[in-house]
């Protein structure tokens, strides 16, 4: 999860691995820190690095006490990832708010599988990630304008199934009947890639680099199992794979109607982006130019202080109606009495 950030680290066998894992887990459980492994594929025999997840709302709280906790160990912070040498051995905490642990936990599991699934869940109009599976609102007719992102579930066997995947089989290895039995869902990589392509939304055309933006290339270039994907979709036959998948605003509809609370989020969504856009309509640059008679900097300052003072509070206010409040009809009074509040406030202030 953190790449290989110390030098001269050690690989372990499986159960060196184990041992290591559970030293650290109960060092963390000693100080209140409750962690664990991320799943791996169960015919793994070594390792690199161990990634443990932790589900706790204070980051920067958790992160002071790991020098007492690992005295001694090297440590490194990148966001919400510390990595500490420990015994010369590489182990990644993951911090995670704690509504969202169960949803990132399954996402991280069995190496890429989450990143793979998630070309899947973009191409159908959606976001699988570690923050859940979302919907990013974009301004109609401008694409570039992101709006919002708005949580469709955090119950993330419902959107495997949702996304078209075996969600039974990816339940049955994400909690196996105990924990000293193995999962045999995902033995080896190749398990992992035979389930992304089962799913009838897939298609090849998804996942080229040449395909990609320039971040998500770069990124998933260096990442060693996407490009063995790669050449694996490459060198495979997969007769199911269909000419088109559903377009996005279908996917949108069936996830109104498996996810109803999702469909009042994004409607809440859509009434806020309206009623703003009327707002900034109301409460423009020029008009309050022309009332004032500020212009630049000047202007730049009334306007920074009329929107502390009334355009912000009116856009949070979800029972606002701009149609039918004065700010429809008497806003150029609005603008005036604000002005005059703010001439008095700054004439006070140089007194």
């Amino acid at each position: 999860m953190g790449g290989n950030i110390f030098l001269d680290t050690i690989r372990l066998g499986k159960y060196q691995y184990q041992e290591i894992s559970n030293e650290v887990l109960t060092k963390l459980r000693l100080n209140n820190l409750h962690g664990r492994t991320i799943p791996a594929i169960s015919g793994k025999d070594d390792f690199g690095d161990c990634d443990i997840i932790i589900g706790h709302n204070d980051y920067q709280k958790a992160a002071l006490l790991l020098p007492t906790i690992f005295d001694g160990c090297e440590i490194s912070r990148n966001k919400n990832v510390i990595s500490i040498l420990y015994k010369q051995f590489q182990i990644d905490l993951i911090f995670i708010p704690i509504m969202y642990l169960e949803y990132c936990y399954a996402y991280l599991a069995f190496n890429d599988l989450g990143n793979l699934a998630g070309r899947i869940a973009h191409n159908l109009g959606f976001k699988h990630g570690q923050y859940g599976l979302t919907y990013v609102m974009r301004e109609p007719n401008n694409n570039n304008n992101v709006i919002d992102e708005i949580i469709v579930t955090l119950d993330v066997f419902e959107a495997m199934y949702f996304l078209g995947f075996n969600s039974h089989l990816f339940h049955k290895a994400i909690k196996p009947v105990s924990k000293n039995h193995e999962q045999q869902i995902f033995v080896n990589i190749t398990d992992v890639f035979k389930f992304v392509i089962h799913n009838p939304y897939f298609k090849k055309d998804f996942y080229p680099l040449e395909h990609r933006n320039h971040i998500a290339r770069m990124r998933d270039r260096k990442r060693k199992t996407y490009m063995q994907f790669l050449r694996f979709i490459q060198e495979i036959n997969i007769p199911w794979e269909q000419p088109t998948i559903p377009s996005k605003d279908v996917m949108l509809y069936k996830a109104f109607q498996m996810f109803p609370d999702f469909e009042k989020r994004y409607n809440k969504s859509i009434e806020k982006f309206n009623r703003v856009k009327k707002i900034k309509q109301l409460y423009n640059g020029h008009l309050v130019s022309e009332i004032t008679g500020l212009k630049h900097k000047e202007l730049g300052r009334f306007m920074a202080y009329l929107n502390q003072h009334h355009i912000y509070p009116l856009v949070n206010n979800s029972n606002s109606n701009s149609n039918s409040e004065n700010d429809n009809k008497d806003h150029f009074t609005i603008i005036k009495h604000f002005y005059h509040t703010y001439c008095e406030e700054n004439f006070n202030d140089k007194i």
